[in-house]
């Protein structure tokens, strides 16, 4: 998560996470929820 708020993207830039492992589908939606809520903001 880290790395991803570091990368200094602007709101509307498009970039593509991928993951890998038994469970990336999950990991990649939960990361979906939380830039859609604006990291809880």
């Amino acid at each position: 998560i880290l790395s991803i708020l570091t990368l200094g993207v602007d709101q509307g830039c498009v970039i593509e996470i991928v993951a890998e492992g038994d469970r990336a589908e999950e990991a990649l939606n939960a990361l979906a929820q939380l830039v859609r809520s604006n990291f809880g903001e």
